[in-house]
């Protein structure tokens, strides 16, 4: 019984015009062993090369295009190259000049089949179907002036046999297969494919080797902090001279650099943008570090959203150090303990909310007898138990983010990143949002949380940082950064709307130096500096004995009922860092407060 396979082969056009001749191809076992061989051979050499075109494009997508295209060229030209040495032989009068043209182009076609595996797979098929009929090789002798024989064994190296095509495989596999596990290990290869060839943005990523010169491209080795302020210059002189706080330290970042090459920008001084500039700061064990950014008209942005993307791995940073759990980042890319939440939504649309929590922490490495558990237990601390067989694409904004912030905190890592976590989450999911993320740092973990709301950081943060043009601006805990940058009390007075005015001239004349901030429906808010002390009174320069005489005047005011409620705090994080957006690009630490 004949395979389905049989490919029926019309000849003898040539050898003989008279007679047609049905060749049966892949009719047996052997043959079929054979042919099944030379495809699996074929896609182990295949795979390789595929992912190896993977890292060259801008996205795999278009890698995997290149591929297509590139075995399509090359299996043409090869078929183009037999078609020549086929009708020189049929044309050409002397045997020398055949014998040298046919070895020239029998020598480019191998050499075409050791680079492309497609063109070698192709020779493999053309010779199981030259050997598996003896009119098919006659056929073949008298078009080519060859002397095949159908006697040969199927591993020979002659022209009828596989056995070189097998052995090309071989190599092809070993190979590409270094040549991946080269750039997986993150060697120069890699990083020379990154270089050429990846862009963002029209931007190009540029390392310390630049093409523009040591001044314009390169990361000067001796980098001046005295434009940084205080705590800051700090915080990189303990990570320079402490050797062991990586030790000690959950994740640590060490001059953290990373710089873009514009493409279009012909001027040669703008070329070079930097988005991170020099940016240290570690975290310990069971805090929460808040980053936030900031940013100035006619600029970009803060940095921020690059140093998040060079945290995670998700980009190579041009110079500095990441290291996390006493791993460099940079030079080990798996088993790093981390989990992640983007500030856009990174789900599978079609799995249902138990399927990819079940997804992700079989991808985290859980044991099986540990992940119907760790799931149950996400679902009832996120509050997705209505929402548990519900597909992702049918979820609302904000449950889709309860299912981002849980995907982060599955399998309990050492290390969370949360970007924005709590966008589009009404005030009591954002409340118990809250209650996880405290949680999960008095529990031991180590959390950094970008956020536009200050009150939300004020809540959480341990410590904060705030960037602006790639450099760190302040950096500490919420108390120092009010000690440092706050320039008195913030006050909220509410009063009929008729006496506004009257009490914004007796306020500026009772505490001169007042700042009148804002108003809004009868309440009025403004700033009370630490010197605001009436000429009249007698008061100590401390600052507690101010704030007495601040809420003794505003308490006189109610009794007199002159305003029906006020309220005296610090200044809050908001204010400070509007103080910081200002248009000054560095903070002057010599400035008196």
């Amino acid at each position: 019984m004949h395979s389905p396979l049989t490919i029926i082969v019309r000849i003898g056009s040539v050898a003989n015009p008279n007679v047609q001749s049905e060749v049966h191809i892949y009719i047996n076992s052997e043959q079929m062993g054979y042919f099944f061989l030379m495809i699996t051979m074929y896609s182990l050499a295949s795979l390789p090369l595929i992912y190896v075109y993977s890292f060259s494009p801008r996205s795999e997508l278009i890698g995997f295009i290149n591929f297509l295209v590139v075995n399509f060229v090359a299996c043409f030209f090869d078929t183009v190259l037999a078609f020549i040495a086929l009708f020189s032989q049929r044309q050409s009068t002397s045997t020398t000049r055949v014998a040298r043209l046919t070895s020239i182009v029998n020598l480019i076609r191998w050499v075409i089949a050791v680079f492309f595996p497609c063109v070698n797979y192709k020779r493999a098929l053309f010779n199981i179907r030259l050997k598996s009929n003896q009119e098919c090789i006659s056929a073949v002798n008298s078009l080519m002036l060859t002397n095949d024989s159908a006697t040969e064994s199927w591993m020979s190296t002659h022209e009828s046999g596989i056995g070189i095509q097998f052995i090309i495989f071989c190599i092809q596999i070993f190979v590409w297969s270094m040549i991946l596990i080269l750039i997986e290990s993150g060697t120069n290869i890699k990083l020379g494919c990154r270089r050429c060839c990846n862009c963002e943005n029209d931007l190009a990523e540029t390392d310390t080797r630049s093409p523009l010169g040591d001044v314009e491209g390169a990361i000067p080795q001796q980098w001046n902090d005295a434009h940084l302020d205080e705590d800051v210059r700090n915080e990189r002189r303990l990570l320079r001279e402490e050797t062991n706080l990586s030790a000690s330290s959950v994740i640590l970042v060490r001059d953290l650099a990373k710089r873009f090459k514009k493409r279009k920008e012909k001027s040669l001084h703008r070329r070079i943008f930097t988005a991170v500039d020099h940016l240290n700061f570690h975290v310990t064990q069971r805090s929460c570090f808040g980053l936030l950014g900031t940013y100035i008209i006619r600029a970009n942005g803060a940095g921020k959203t690059t140093t998040f993307r060079m945290l995670i791995n998700d980009l190579k940073p041009t110079s500095g150090e990441i290291i996390i759990n006493g791993k460099d980042i940079n030079k080990k890319e798996r088993d790093l303990d981390i989990g992640f939440c983007p500030q856009f939504d990174w789900l599978i649309n079609d799995l249902t909310v138990i399927e990819i929590l079940l997804l992700f922490a079989r991808l985290k490495g859980l044991k099986w007898s540990e992940i119907p558990t760790m799931c149950n237990h996400m679902i009832e601390l996120f509050g997705l138990d209505i929402y548990e067989t519900r597909k992702i694409q049918n979820l609302s904004g904000g449950n889709k983010r309860k299912v981002s912030a849980a995907l982060a905190f599955i399998a309990n890592p050492s290390l969370v990143l949360l970007d924005e976590p709590t966008t589009g989450l009404d005030a009591a999911a954002k409340r118990k949002l809250w209650d996880v993320i405290r949680a999960a740092r008095d529990a031991g973990l180590t959390i950094i949380l970008t956020s536009h709301s200050m009150e939300e950081c004020e809540a959480l943060c341990t410590k904060i940082g705030i960037m602006k043009l790639g450099q760190l601006m302040c950096l500490g805990n919420l108390q120092r950064l009010k000690n440092r940058f706050g320039h008195g009390y913030a006050v909220q007075v509410k009063l009929p709307l008729r006496d506004i005015e009257i009490f914004k001239q007796e306020l500026m004349l009772t505490l001169p130096g007042v700042q009148i901030d804002e108003q809004h429906n009868g309440i009025l808010f403004c700033t009370v500096p630490f010197s605001s002390i009436s000429p009249a009174q007698n008061y100590a320069s401390s600052n507690s004995l101010r704030l007495a005489h601040v809420f003794d005047l505003f308490h006189k005011k109610k009794e007199e009922k002159s305003i029906e409620s006020y309220s005296i705090t610090q200044t809050t994080l908001e204010q400070i860092f509007i103080h910081l957006s200002g248009e000054d690009q560095y903070i002057n630490t010599d400035e008196k407060k």
